[in-house]
């Protein structure tokens, strides 16, 4: 080498941040789990279990690890088809109006405001599947199905034209 340039680094000896942000963030969740203690844990899981009607919880710590998100993981799935539909007819119906529709400038705030209501339903969404834990599931759809009904409401109220 002529030194204008750094040497190269041989891969695999050093962790990636890439894999060491997740292994450390599971292990402090781990830790977490274990500090709450057997009654915090129970009490906590029978909540969520009675307000989502699942099964008894397990007396064993990795069981309720588990069977919380097995459980969790099922009502996802359940939602994932309808979250489908959703997009779907919105990207259709959206496609049709752009198509016989040309807007004017009365109406555009409260559609961005729709847009935005949109977006931050979508980041809802994506919350409620990165972290299933403390929130019963009945909030949870509570809280997404107002954040898309006032989105769809307001982007449906911002392509109304003046005439």
């Amino acid at each position: 080498m002529n030194g204008s340039q750094p040497p190269k680094r041989s891969g695999g000896d050093d962790l990636s941040p890439a894999v060491a942000l997740p292994i450390m963030a599971f292990g402090l969740l781990g830790f977490w789990w274990w500090q709450l203690g057997h009654r915090a844990r129970m009490d906590w899981l029978s909540g969520i279990g009675r307000a989502s009607g699942y099964p008894p919880v397990p007396k064993d710590m990795v069981a309720q690890v588990e069977w919380l998100f097995t459980n969790r993981t099922n009502d996802l799935v359940g939602m994932f088809p309808l979250f489908l539909m959703a997009a779907a007819a919105g990207i259709f119906e959206g496609s049709a109006r752009r198509q016989t529709e040309q807007l004017s400038g009365f109406g555009l705030r409260r559609k961005n405001a729709g847009r935005a209501l949109l977006i931050l339903w979508l980041g809802l969404v994506a919350a409620s599947i990165a972290a299933p834990v403390a929130v019963p599931y009945a909030a949870v759809g509570t809280v997404l199905a107002l954040a898309l009904a006032a989105a769809t409401y307001n982007m449906a109220r911002g392509r109304q034209r003046v005439r």
